[in-house]
């Protein structure tokens, strides 16, 4: 709880939300919460649809959201 209320302080300041809700949503999954862990993915995941594609189109950028959508599958698929 301590690391995500940090997390949640981080994100907050912070213009770009998307990585600081992808490592909310890890922590979230290690903790076993899994139902948290996916509404933060899909938050992050949302604040990366909303990017403009010129960011969109950034390596860091495609390859968080490549990781995102990996996990997210794998909920989708039950292995979570």
């Amino acid at each position: 709880d301590a690391a995500v209320a940090r997390l949640e302080q981080i994100s907050a300041q912070s213009a770009r939300k998307e990585k600081w809700l992808f490592r909310k949503g890890e922590i979230l999954k290690k903790a076993g919460r899994h139902q948290d862990a996916r509404k933060a993915l899909d938050q992050a995941l949302t604040e990366i649809e909303s990017l403009p594609i010129r960011r969109r189109r950034l390596k860091a950028t495609t390859a968080l959201e490549g990781r995102i959508r990996a996990v997210l599958s794998q909920y989708d698929s039950g292995q979570i």
